[in-house]
């Protein structure tokens, strides 16, 4: 559901090239490789495809959690909040040391 939030949201503020990875490996099969039209997602998946074959460059690649902190740290935010949506102009202030990070390309090993 956030991935077709996400793209919705680059694509109505006109952005027409985005990379995007997931540590969801599962999510990017779902959307990549198909589904049965029965499956709980289906509806969502293709709201998605119907975003993808839109006029604009997508890439999708699947990243490790630990490559992908600021969005672990994100979502795990979203399931603290009862808001729906939010939208940050800047960065929430315990995510920037995070951010500083990526900055400095600080490996993070996998536990």
């Amino acid at each position: 559901m956030t991935f077709y939030h996400a793209l919705k949201i680059a694509r109505a503020s006109g952005y027409h090239r985005l990379f995007c990875y997931s540590d969801s490996q599962t999510m990017l099969d779902l959307v990549l490789k198909g589904y049965k039209n029965y499956h709980c997602y289906a509806a969502i998946i293709a709201n998605i495809h119907d975003l993808l074959k839109l006029d604009w460059d997508i890439s999708l690649s699947h990243t490790l959690r630990e490559g992908n902190a600021c969005v672990d740290f994100l979502a795990k935010l979203g399931l603290t909040n009862d808001t729906k949506l939010t939208v940050w102009e800047a960065p929430p202030n315990d995510m920037k040391e995070l951010l500083s990070s990526y900055t400095l390309r600080v490996a993070y090993p996998r536990a």
